[in-house]
């Protein structure tokens, strides 16, 4: 989201101005390093197993060389639409073709209902979701998180059952409304508590990007559609939800249509998948595959498409979206290595 960061010398405690690397070579290195831990024997580790200190997995490295396996295969996936193309197109050949693992699990922080009981998240000061710490205690405002008609409408357009699942009752909001005069007590909010799970990579999105790899390395069909539908069944069910009727009806891969309308398939149901906490991810997904869609009107026009992603109503880049974050001033202001500010609507290399 930054594009150039520290990362050969951003661990090095002894040097507080590291250098930065380029975006691309963060992706290189990162592959390296991940190479560099899956070529390791590790029948050869010795001291004891990894139990509840290991709040991802528990100790079982096969979960974890296949979570390994399928950062690569994400680390490709984010170059798809740079110059790099052809460098992401062959390392994920390169993954397939070897029958690695992927990962089939959730890689989280979540109570896994072991007993005794052991909780990953508490209703305690500190000890409770990130995103709930920061926006329900620290900032003590619940209506923070409210819903968007971007997500909602296409969900409620679709019959789609999730909606009541992700949101409270009410109205939505359209995007960035926050001045509305809808009053604050009938816009629905996101549910979320104290003890929600935090997803660093869910077993759907592992599942979306094997669909996708499948797609733009062997054309798709039958296999991206059982890696797809296996997917939106998974994150139906994290909510006691079955997909069958959707996948059956308005959900259905298109297994004889074009890669566009396979792909927009799989991106669409991954953006919705990866709500509430892993939006950072569809913002990748949006800019590198263009879906969803950009609306051409505003989400209060009769015309609007519900999912359609809207500029916000209250927006101040003369109507272009961001397209990075910028460094913070601390950063700038401690580190003369630091990159000179590029505007927020200026893509990241992988974009371009």
């Amino acid at each position: 989201m930054y594009g150039d960061i520290p990362y050969e010398e951003a661990s090095l405690s002894t040097n507080l101005t590291p250098h930065f690397n380029t975006g691309e070579e963060v992706y290189d290195l990162m592959i390296q390093d991940l190479d560099d831990a899956l070529s390791r024997d590790l029948s050869t580790s010795v001291g004891p197993i990894p139990a509840n200190d290991d709040f991802v997995f528990h100790g079982d490295m096969d979960n974890w060389t296949a979570f390994a396996n399928t950062l690569k295969l994400k680390i490709y996936m984010h170059q798809t639409n740079s110059s790099r193309a052809a460098i992401a197109n062959a390392g994920m050949t390169a993954l397939l073709a070897s029958g690695v693992d992927f990962l089939d699990v959730d890689a989280g922080m979540i109570d896994d209902g072991a007993s005794p009981p052991n909780p990953i998240f508490s209703n305690e000061v500190n000890q409770s979701n990130p995103l709930y710490e920061y926006v329900i205690r620290k900032l003590n405002t619940a209506t923070n998180l409210r819903m968007s008609t971007t997500l909602s409408s296409y969900l409620i357009a679709n019959s789609d059952p999730r909606r009541d699942a992700y949101y409270e009752p009410g109205n939505s909001l359209n995007q960035g409304d926050f001045n509305s005069t809808v009053g604050a007590s009938t816009i629905a909010l996101v549910k979320i508590n104290a003890s929600t799970p935090v997803y660093f990579m869910s077993r759907e999105e592992s599942l979306f990007l094997q669909a996708e790899a499948q797609l733009r390395v062997n054309g798709g069909g039958a296999a991206s559609k059982a890696l797809y539908d296996a997917a939106v069944t998974e994150n139906f069910s994290k909510y006691g939800l079955s997909a069958a009727s959707l996948l059956a009806g308005a959900y259905a891969y298109p297994v004889a249509g074009t890669f566009d309308q396979q792909l927009e398939a799989i991106i669409t149901q991954k953006w919705i998948a990866m709500f509430p906490g892993n939006g950072f991810e569809a913002f990748f997904d949006q800019n590198r595959t263009g879906y969803p869609r950009i609306s051409a009107v505003p989400q209060s026009s009769p015309s609007y498409v519900p999912g359609e992603f809207a500029y916000s109503v209250t927006g101040t880049t003369g109507g272009l979206f961001p397209k990075r974050i910028e460094y913070p001033l601390s950063e700038r202001n401690a580190n003369p290595n630091a990159p000179a500010l590029v505007p927020i609507t200026t893509p990241v290399w992988w974009d371009n």
